[in-house]
């Protein structure tokens, strides 16, 4: 997907009412384009680069005349006083090579971006836990982490659609502040049919028969501490349990990132520790103690972290 003149007016609102920023970082999931059909598409954009208080003149020259043509996100953004990076795997010119499912190790560019934009990416992602760990961890303290996929039908467009519950433990798990969350009616009379059934896709019977369904969601959070990422995870656990069976599966959920040098094991028993204390739960795990305290020593402080991330390092980097 790429961004359009509604998902581009609503970052510059929240960056008036967020960001101090004068020059704001922005970090875009995916080499983005912005489609200009008319000059109607055109004057929008234009402006909104006026709202920013620049001139749209640079922008317009861009375009010269030439509609029903897509032109980098980054002429937009650029043009609205934003310091822009992107990522992606295709190798276009000026963006960044990221795999989410490779998870390399970007801890440079942690805490740098007041915005980290996710329109239309994470829905071709299987890894979850590693676009929104990124994402996560992009993010300054403070920054915006802006959400626009789909979240019903579209049966042929990506490979995952995130439910409203993924998104809610997404934001509780994180301590993340929710600043919009809408659903959008997509009609599919007006998107390319391909984005919702194909011939292959008739070996599920009863499939080419669902119609009007799909729907975008867009998740609009604040990053409010600085806390190691957890991933959404959806346990059955007795409420009344102190803490000690969620803390675990917590746990458990960092531990890949351990494994993969990316998360030190203090970060991961901080973040445990801030969750159970968010969730009023009284147990506490920590690296030197005994008795079932000293789980967590067990499972992380023994582990060989220094070798596997020369192993991991040097297998994910070349």
């Amino acid at each position: 997907m790429s961004h359009n003149y509604m998902t581009i007016s609503e970052i510059d609102s929240l960056r008036t009412k967020f960001i101090t920023n004068p020059k704001p970082k922005l970090f875009d999931f995916g080499s983005q384009d912005v489609f200009i059909g008319s000059e109607d598409d055109l004057d929008q954009i234009s402006s909104i680069i006026s709202n920013t208080r620049n001139d749209p003149q640079q922008f317009r020259e861009i375009v010269s005349g030439k509609f029903g043509t897509n032109y980098k996100a980054a002429d937009v953004f650029e043009n609205m006083g934003y310091e822009y990076h992107c990522s992606d795997i295709d190798g276009r010119d000026g963006t960044i090579y990221l795999d989410f499912n490779a998870m390399p190790d970007f801890s440079h560019l942690h805490g740098q971006f007041d915005f980290v934009i996710n329109s239309g990416t994470t829905e071709h992602v299987l890894s979850s836990p590693g676009a929104f760990f990124y994402m996560h961890n992009l993010a300054k303290t403070g920054g915006i982490l802006y959400n626009y996929v789909p979240v019903f039908g579209f049966g042929n467009h990506g490979i995952i659609n995130h439910t409203p519950k993924f998104w809610h433990t997404l934001e509780w798990m994180n301590q993340y502040e929710l600043l919009e969350g809408r659903l959008q009616y997509a009609d599919e009379a007006l998107v390319d049919s391909g984005n919702f059934f194909h011939d292959y896709l008739g070996k599920f019977k009863g499939l080419a028969d669902i119609k009007d369904i799909s729907h975008m969601i867009q998740v609009v959070f604040r990053k409010n501490k600085d806390t190691a990422f957890i991933p959404p995870i959806d346990p059955v656990i007795d409420p009344t349990e102190n803490g000690q069976a969620l803390g675990k599966i917590v746990a458990g959920s960092l531990r890949p990132y351990v494994l993969m040098g990316l998360m030190e094991p203090e970060e991961a028993l901080n973040a445990t520790n801030s969750f159970l204390e968010y969730n009023a739960k009284p147990f506490r795990f920590n690296l030197d103690g005994t008795g079932e305290q000293s789980w967590f020593k067990q499972s992380f402080k023994e582990l060989n972290v220094s070798l596997k991330r020369s192993w991991l390092g040097t297998l994910w980097n070349n």
